[in-house]
C-alpha cells in the first residue's frame, strides 16, 4: 500500500472498531458491537498487531501512525468477553517478537510518543511485561526520563510507575536485579529535572512500603549508602520533595531488624535528626493527624537510640561534601547532619 493508502484502511479500521476516531473525547464503541468483534478477531487472526508494530517505520503520515497506535491500543485494552480470550493466546504466542520489535524498532526510529503510549498497554498483560524486563527495560526508559520535553518525562515516568506497581509481578525481577536496577532508579533520585526526582521519592516510598515488595524493601533499607542518601534527600528539594524523603526515611527507622551500621549511622546523628523532624514539615503537612503519629513514632525511636559521638571522617563528614545547613520553616535554627 501507498502512505495513503494506509491511511485510508487503518481510518475505516477505526471507524468500524469504535467510530469517528478524530473525536478525542469518542472513548466507547459507537457502531454495530458485532461487526467490530468480527473485526476485533480478524486483526488478531490476521497477525495484525505484529504488522502494525512493523509498520511505524515506513508510516511518513502523522495520521497514519495515530491511527495505527490508537487501534493497537484499543486492542490491547479491549476487554470484550468475546475478543479477549483471543486477544490473551495471541499475545502469550508473539509476546517476545512484540517487544522486541517495540523496544528496539521502534524507539530508535525517533517515535517516543508513539513507543511510550503503547508500553503503557503492554505493561498491562503479564506475558509482555515479563518479556519487557528480560530487556534491561530502564536504560530504555532512561533516554526518555532524562529527555528535554515534559510530555517525554511525563509519559516515561508513567510507564516505570505502571511496571513498579504491578507487585507480584515485578518482585523476583527487582530482586534478581538489584544493583543494577537502584543504580539506574538514583540517577531519578539526582535528576536534574525536580518533576522527575520528586516523582521518584513519592515512587520509591510506594514500593518500599508495598507488602508483596517486602524482601526488596528489607535489602534497601540495610544499606548505609541508601540511608545516607535518603537523609540528603531530606535536607534539599522543594517542601513537598522533602515530606516524600520523610517517608522513605522512617522505614529506616522503624525496621525492627536494623543492621548495625544503619543503627550506628541513626545514632550519629540522633539529636540533629530529632531536631530537624520537629520543625521541617509546612503548616499545611502538620494537618495530618497520620503525618504527626508517624513523625511522633520515628521521633520515639530515635530517642531510644544511643547518642554517639559523631566520627569525623570521609564517611559521614558531611552529607554534601561540605558544611551542609537547612533552614527549617517552623524556626530559623538550622541543622547539620554530619
Amino acid at each position: 500500500f501507498s502512505d495513503s493508502g494506509k491511511v485510508y484502511l487503518l481510518e475505516e479500521v477505526s471507524r468500524i472498531l469504535f467510530g469517528n476516531m478524530r473525536n478525542p473525547g469518542n472513548k466507547a464503541l459507537t457502531g454495530n458491537l458485532e461487526e467490530s468483534r468480527l473485526l476485533g478477531k480478524l486483526i488478531l487472526l490476521g497477525d495484525i498487531p505484529f504488522r502494525i508494530l512493523e509498520s511505524f517505520t515506513t508510516l511518513t503520515s502523522i495520521r497514519a501512525r495515530n491511527n495505527a497506535s490508537q487501534i493497537l491500543n484499543f486492542m490491547l485494552t479491549w476487554k470484550d468477553e468475546d475478543v479477549y480470550p483471543l486477544l490473551k493466546r495471541y499475545l502469550s504466542q508473539n509476546a517476545s517478537s512484540m517487544v522486541r520489535i517495540l523496544t528496539l524498532h521502534c524507539a530508535e526510529s525517533g517515535l517516543g510518543e508513539i513507543y511510550l503510549g503503547i508500553m503503557k498497554n503492554f505493561m498491562k498483560h503479564r506475558c509482555l511485561l515479563e518479556q519487557y524486563m528480560k530487556m534491561d527495560f530502564f536504560h530504555e526508559l532512561y533516554k526518555y526520563l532524562n529527555g528535554t520535553t515534559h510530555n517525554g518525562r511525563e509519559n516515561a515516568f508513567e510507564t516505570l510507575e505502571h511496571i513498579l506497581l504491578q507487585k507480584d509481578k515485578v518482585v523476583n525481577f527487582l530482586i534478581s536485579e538489584y544493583v543494577p536496577f537502584f543504580s539506574f532508579y538514583f540517577k531519578l533520585l539526582r535528576s536534574e529535572y525536580d518533576d522527575i526526582q520528586r516523582r521518584s521519592i513519592r515512587l520509591l516510598s510506594t514500593i518500599l512500603l508495598e507488602p508483596n515488595l517486602y524482601m526488596v524493601m528489607v535489602k534497601f533499607v540495610s544499606s548505609k549508602t541508601n540511608l545516607r542518601q535518603t537523609m540528603k534527600m531530606m535536607l534539599v528539594g522543594c517542601p513537598i520533595m522533602r515530606f516524600d524523603a520523610f517517608h522513605v526515611f522512617k522505614v529506616f527507622v522503624a525496621n525492627p531488624s536494623k543492621p548495625d551500621q544503619i543503627t550506628r549511622c541513626l545514632s550519629e546523628n540522633r539529636d540533629s535528626l530529632i531536631s530537624y523532624l520537629e520543625h521541617f514539615a509546612t503548616e499545611e503537612q502538620e494537618h495530618s493527624e497520620v503525618f504527626r503519629m508517624e513523625r511522633s513514632m520515628i521521633i520515639n525511636i530515635l530517642s531510644g537510640l544511643p547518642q554517639l559521638p559523631r566520627i569525623e571522617s570521609k564517611r559521614l563528614r558531611n552529607f554534601t561534601s561540605c558544611s551542609s545547613t537547612v533552614t527549617t520553616n517552623s524556626s530559623n535554627s538550622s541543622v547539620i547532619f554530619a
